[in-house]
């Protein structure tokens, strides 16, 4: 489930990639960022991301942890070991959300982490927090 309540500012129209093997949470995340003004594409398993990663450079991926094939923990090391792909912007998101897993998620490059569901203003500050692709140095 996803509660967006708050706009989010999308004045320079940000590219951003959901990859989440739940559909329905994926899409629906995905709708409600492109209502705000953002171009979101979706992926739902990790190599998939990997390749629309690629091909659509965004400037945030917002990654599902627990996925088959390829966990998001898997998709961040890709991302942060591939020199074109290192500075993109990296939320995971999971249901399962412990101490431990989030600290596992940041030693891998994730930049911020939030469980599901999503609430809006959630979501709102933690991209205020963090910087996007043209000023991002790596993980916060």
């Amino acid at each position: 489930m996803i509660i967006l309540a708050a706009n989010i500012d999308a004045a320079h129209r940000r590219k951003i990639l959901v990859v989440d093997d739940s559909r329905d949470f994926a899409d629906t995340l995905a709708k409600l960022l492109t209502q705000r003004g953002y171009e979101v594409r979706v992926a739902y398993s990790g190599p998939q991301g990997l390749d629309l990663a690629v091909e659509f450079e965004p400037e945030a991926i917002i990654c599902d942890l627990v996925m088959p094939e390829m966990s998001g923990y898997e998709l961040a090391r890709s991302l942060r070991g591939d020199r074109e792909l290192s500075a993109i912007l990296l939320v995971a998101v999971t249901g399962f959300v412990t101490a431990d897993a989030e600290r596992r998620a940041r030693r891998v490059g994730f930049d911020g982490f939030l469980g599901k569901p999503i609430e809006g203003d959630e979501l709102v500050r933690l991209f205020e927090r963090l910087r996007w692709r043209s000023d991002h140095k790596g993980p916060a």
